[in-house]
């Protein structure tokens, strides 16, 4: 009998990423709670182009993230810009070169947020700056997997 190595079959790899994934879900979902996470879902506005807030915060690590944050502060939509897990030397126009092109945009009104370099890193160190803003209400700019 011949022993195959699950690291030179290459079958077997997406079924066992599959297998881990679903894992993870049910060590996790109870840690975080699928009925609390299933209503924030269901709550979110269909159309946030109409939502207006104090303030928006953004998740770097995703396409279109930054200019979308930028963009709800171009339409009065938000009154500050906080873009959260920003590399300690980037700076706005590194994120997002086409700032030039919104010269309604007071730059006083997004800050960048340096400390940070994870998901919850983002969530601890935004809500200080939530905080310390007063934004009584917030519009979250992520991909649809967080």
């Amino acid at each position: 009998m011949k022993l195959r190595s699950l690291h030179t079959s290459s079958h077997l790899r997406p079924r066992l990423l599959v297998v881990a994934l679903f894992a993870s879900m049910w060590i996790v979902a109870p840690i975080f709670g699928v009925k609390e996470y299933s209503q924030i879902i269901l709550n979110t506005p269909k159309n946030y182009y109409n939502s207006v807030a104090d303030c928006a915060v953004v998740l770097t690590g995703g396409p279109r993230r930054v200019r979308e944050g930028v963009a709800l502060l171009s339409r009065n939509q938000v009154k500050q810009v906080i873009i959260s897990g920003v590399h300690q030397h980037s700076t706005l126009a590194d994120m997002m070169p086409e700032i030039t092109f919104y010269p309604e945009i007071n730059l006083d009104k997004v800050i960048l947020e340096r400390t940070s370099n994870s998901t919850a890193g983002n969530a601890q160190q935004s809500l200080i700056l939530v905080e310390a803003l007063k934004c009584k209400s917030i519009l979250l700019v992520t991909s649809d997997y967080h």
